[in-house]
């Protein structure tokens, strides 16, 4: 959200702290607000809502839309307003100052629904306090001021965007197009989300290596302070190092059975060959699912510890019927979400993993899960 919020504020010609401040808050507030509808909404149901704006097209259609605003930063073409409204808002703008706080505004609600869809355990607590005791208002109030905490980053750099953001000058050419790369960055990472893991890593390391030529064109261009876009170019060409290689990583995961919906998770749970299940609910779009298999499923001793489990996955990236059949039953909002069942096929409660872990804490709550049900 830091971006796109960067990107708001650098469109402002006359930036003060109160304004850049007041801007901020609109784009924090109607993202909490948002944020705190849907949490409500996906306890009454029972289903994580977010999954709905994680379709393929739909996020391919945002990074279209990236796309397109970026090349208005590399001067390909002028966005700009119809005269007539112009002339309009120029008069509107003589008595209000609202316009960009309504984009704002406009922004912090999209962020919600499509830039952070993934669960985590504060979240999924919530979710359930709500649930279970239908007790709305205690709920939303605690939702709304969690997203009030994740929105403290973007108040700081609202109020401190004096200091932190250009002022008008030459050098609002060379930050345009800068912030063209980082617009990009965004549509990329909508990318990224429905592409396989090669493709991902390539497209930044692509991405990154072309800012780290436009800096140097930069630094042959400019006669001011060239040293000054050493640094980031030096930066930006580790990243693509960093990306590309990681873009050939061949990242195993332990062997696992793909089970769809509830009568197939009955099935393999049957033939479990005496061993506790694991069953990770995942989905393409998803980005912490990605960081558990790309930092904890890899792990040696992660991964020799899940080979005395019986590994169970269970897509949920069409968000179908069949899908949110079996996430309602288990009282799932939304991945990842791991779960786990003893030999006889019941689940044990009190194991799940909601969110992201990292490999060293999965392996001990693993260690602990063994300990206590040893394989036959």
């Amino acid at each position: 959200m830091l971006p796109i919020l960067s990107g708001i504020l650098t469109g402002e010609k006359n930036l003060t702290k109160s304004r850049g401040f007041l801007i901020s808050l609109s784009y924090v507030l109607a993202m909490g607000v948002v944020y705190t509808i849907l949490g409500m909404i996906a306890a009454m149901l029972g289903s994580g809502l977010a999954a709905a704006f994680q379709n393929k097209y739909v996020l391919i259609g945002f990074a279209l839309l990236f796309v397109v605003l970026s090349a208005s930063m590399f001067g390909m073409y002028q966005l700009q307003t119809p005269r007539f409204i112009q002339n309009y808002l120029n008069k509107f703008a003589n008595k209000s100052k609202n316009g960009t706080y309504a984009g704002a505004a406009i922004m912090g609600a999209l962020s919600a629904l499509i830039v952070g869809p993934c669960v985590t355990a504060p979240l999924i607590g919530i979710i359930t306090l709500i649930s279970q005791t239908q007790d709305y208002v205690l709920g939303g109030f605690a939702l709304f001021t969690m997203s009030m905490g994740m929105g403290v980053p973007l108040l700081i750099l609202g109020v401190s965007s004096g200091y932190l953001l250009p002022k008008v000058g030459p050098w609002m050419n060379a930050i345009t197009e800068f912030f063209g790369f980082i617009m990009l960055a965004i549509a990329a990472y909508f990318l990224g989300r429905i592409l396989p893991y090669f493709w991902e890593n390539a497209l930044y390391a692509i991405l990154a290596l072309s800012l780290t030529i436009w800096f140097v064109i930069k630094i042959f261009k400019s006669k001011q302070l060239p040293q000054f876009f050493l640094v980031p170019a030096l930066i930006a060409l580790g990243f693509a190092g960093f990306y590309g290689y990681e873009s050939f990583q061949v990242k195993e995961r332990p062997e696992f059975i793909n089970v769809v919906g509830l009568n197939g998770l009955n099935e393999a749970l049957q033939n479990n060959e005496g061993r506790v299940s694991m069953l990770e609910f995942n989905a393409e779009w998803c980005v912490s699912c990605k960081e558990l298999e790309k930092y904890t499923f890899s792990d040696p001793e992660v991964k020799e510890r899940l080979a005395k489990l019986n590994f169970l996955i269970v897509d949920v990236t069409e968000n179908n019927k069949i899908d949110q059949q079996i996430q309602k039953h288990f009282g799932i909002f939304g991945p990842p979400a791991i779960l786990f069942f003893d030999k006889d096929g019941n689940e044990i409660p009190e194991y799940r993993v909601m969110g992201y872990v990292p490999a060293d804490k999965f392996r001990d709550h693993l260690d602990y899960i063994l300990s206590k049900h040893p394989s036959n």
